[in-house]
């Protein structure tokens, strides 16, 4: 295979890729990734910032790898402010999940000063001794951590979120030898008698319970019954997820580019608010930059590893008219490697479509599908919905993934780091013209923007093909 270098993002990509995190950041933070006019004010700026990420021109483009440095460092910055200034859960009483809801933070915030300490220190340090650091990062993070996760324990008798219900119940469930996708659950939001919309699908409820079972790809059903069966709370294994990201980010960027983006995703401003709710996102911002780091370095794993992110989430089907930014070789080639992305797909899915094919289609697919309208989602159809009364479904969102797709396969530069960042960029459309956009999708746009970055740090971009013959395990 002789395909040119991938084009790198240029310093201006990079640039502009910080700031459009920082306004998706910003966004969560408005109100805990739920409906405000503030909070999508950010989200305009993000969308605004990515643009200019995929096609970065003028006084951006000037930017030198110094500058680079103090954008990622200002995020960086930014998100210790947050979680300094910020409780460790939500904001508001319908987001805070700390039992008592005003129990001390001083360790969580000590955690966190410390980490911000350490991480200037590691910023300063030779390589070797950064390195040494990077394991002390993750020492705190995983800590802070586990305090959210036993500050916001889990009760059967009360659960906070239906997430959390959902989870714990299906892993609990697959411990027992029971299938999850086939199990109702107890409607916690008394959707039948309340005064409020449901959250629901028309028929999803009857007689106080959810009638569908676990209603995501059996890739976090696995990793959290992991976690319940280990530590006994599936939210541990999202943690480990998170904790690996970060590495991963520092690996395929050693240096300090490197360690600010492993610090940025470690000490997001809702990071550990996400964590706390229970939802699987981590999931899925691991799969993608483990692919991410697989593929840029030629890893013959990455073709599988592929079809795992694939099969993380349901709505990452919509990266795949992507692909052709970062899959390189011959039509053949191309080929072989989807055929293992799919084979890689089909392993995971496949226990569940034997053990009850109708069950993992109802709870995967057609609940998704009959999701009602969210008023209170972080998008801009909600604000018009809240403004004007008229309600717009998920139509627009796909009809806007034409002029996305677009925009990416004309200016994204070629390689994994236009990848990330055109899927960044796609996302970012697709959900905040949703009918459902909340915190945990803006959390795995920040992530997937992170990676963006970390395969291509400014003045070099690493080899982003897949060649069988020269690979490098």
């Amino acid at each position: 295979m002789n395909d040119a270098r991938p084009r790198d993002i240029g310093h201006g990509g990079a640039f502009a890729s910080a700031l459009a995190i920082a306004c998706v950041g910003e966004a969560i933070v408005a109100h805990d990734g739920e409906y405000s006019r503030r909070g999508l004010a950010w989200l305009a700026a993000g969308l605004i910032a990515v643009v200019f990420a995929l096609h970065p021109r003028g006084v951006l483009e000037r930017m030198d790898a110094r500058s680079m440095t103090r954008v990622l460092g200002t995020l960086v910055g930014l998100g210790f402010l947050r979680l300094l200034s910020l409780p460790p859960s939500g904001r508001f009483a319908w987001s805070n999940d700390l039992r008592p809801t005003d129990v001390d933070a001083t360790t969580f915030h000590a955690l966190i000063a410390s980490a911000l300490a350490v991480g200037v220190l590691a910023f300063w340090m030779r390589e070797t001794w950064r390195r040494v650091l990077v394991g002390v990062l993750l020492a705190l993070f995983v800590a802070a951590g586990a305090w959210v996760i036993r500050a916001a324990p889990y009760s059967d008798a009360e659960p906070r979120i239906d997430v959390m219900l959902v989870q714990q119940e299906s892993a609990t469930a697959l411990l027992r030898g029971e299938n999850p996708y086939a199990l109702t659950f107890r409607d916690i939001y008394d959707s039948e008698h309340s005064d409020k919309p449901s959250v629901y699908g028309e028929g999803l409820v009857a007689n106080g319970r959810l009638q569908h079972g676990y209603h995501y790809p059996p890739l976090s059903l696995l990793c959290g019954t992991l976690g319940l069966a280990l530590l006994g709370d599936v939210r541990y294994a999202a943690l480990a997820a998170m904790a690996l990201v970060g590495l991963l980010l520092y690996v395929a960027a050693p240096g300090r580019i490197g360690l600010l983006l492993a610090l940025a995703w470690w000490f997001q401003s809702r990071g550990f608010f996400v964590l706390g709710r229970g939802w699987t996102d981590a999931y899925v911002v691991l799969a993608f930059v483990g692919w991410s780091v697989a593929h840029a370095r030629g890893s013959r794993y990455a073709p599988w590893l592929l079809g795992v992110l694939f099969v993380s989430k349901q709505h990452l089907i919509v990266l795949a008219p992507l692909l052709p930014l970062v899959l390189t070789g011959t039509t053949k080639e191309r080929i072989a490697y989807l055929a293992r992305s799919a084979i890689a797909a089909a392993l995971v899915l496949a226990p569940f479509v034997a053990w009850d094919a109708r069950a993992l289609f109802h709870s995967v697919v057609e609940v998704h599908l009959a999701q009602p309208f969210r008023f209170d989602a972080l998008s801009f159809t909600a604000w018009l919905a809240n403004t004007t009364g008229v309600v717009i479904g998920s139509g627009l969102a796909f009809l806007l993934l034409l002029p996305a797709y677009a925009f990416a396969w004309r200016f994204a530069s070629r390689g994994v780091a236009g990848f990330a960042l055109a899927s960044a960029f796609v996302l970012l459309v697709f959900v905040a013209f949703n009918k459902q956009a909340f915190a945990n999708y803006f959390h795995a746009i920040v992530g997937i923007g992170l990676c963006g970055l970390a395969p291509s740090p400014v003045g070099q971009s690493l080899p982003s093909k897949y060649d069988t013959t020269s690979a490098a395990e």
